[in-house]
């Protein structure tokens, strides 16, 4: 796997400490009024998340980045409605809610070929809208107890991303700040090396992966 820029370590890690409550607090005495409010925080974070990838200068539009985001969204709403899922369970889930491989593709290949809105605030958007679809899909999926039905999840991803689109039209003609606003910016090596040592406590890069960008960070001082 090709490096890791330090910034987009930092930024996915952030996301991570925003969502660490909602991935391991417990929520089994939670009305469900309360914990769709919850899945909504998740969905807003993630997906702005992701949404501050797509303008970013990355090198590579690496499939990891994408996919960490969509784990950690997965799991914190998973985790809301009472079901613990590892690495491999997340990846289940996301295959059958259809947020997984088929999205990841399409969205890389926009960045990679640079077709129209690809880039800037037309790719914010639309890897908005297309987490915030997937979001709701593992919400509708998790409620069921994983007994809905693939209209339901499709039904459910489309009326995600149509709510996502008119969020984000509604925020440009308001002048809100867009998701990108909590973009990490430059800091110290200790905090770069924190970032990373916790994305590894939590399953999202594998030892291999942890040393590569720690030797990295500690080669660049």
């Amino acid at each position: 796997m090709a490096l890791i820029p330090s910034f987009l370590v930092s930024h996915i890690s952030e996301t991570l400490v925003a969502l660490r409550s909602y991935l391991n607090d417990d929520f089994s005495q939670t009305s469900l009024v309360e914990r769709q409010k919850l899945a909504a925080d998740v969905r807003k974070i993630g997906a702005g998340c992701a949404a501050a990838i797509a303008p970013m200068p990355l090198p590579f539009a690496d499939i990891w980045a994408i996919t960490t985001v969509q784990y950690m969204i997965v799991r914190a709403i998973g985790n809301i409605y009472g079901h613990k899922l590892d690495i491999n369970a997340t990846k289940e889930v996301l295959a059958v809610i259809g947020g997984g491989m088929l999205g990841q593709q399409i969205c890389l290949q926009l960045f990679k070929w640079g077709l129209p809105g690809a880039g800037g605030i037309g790719g914010m958007a639309f890897v908005y809208a297309w987490t915030c679809g997937m979001s709701v899909a593992a919400e509708t999926y998790f409620k069921s107890d994983g007994k809905a039905t693939k209209e339901e999840l499709k039904k459910a991803r489309e009326q995600g991303m149509a709510e996502a689109k008119t969020r984000t039209k509604l925020s440009k003609n308001e002048g809100e700040i867009d998701p990108t606003s909590n973009m990490t910016t430059p800091d110290t090596l200790e905090s770069r090396l924190g970032k990373l040592k916790v994305l590894f406590q939590e399953g999202l890069i594998d030892k291999d992966e942890y040393k590569r960008q720690k030797e990295r960070l500690l080669n660049n001082i």
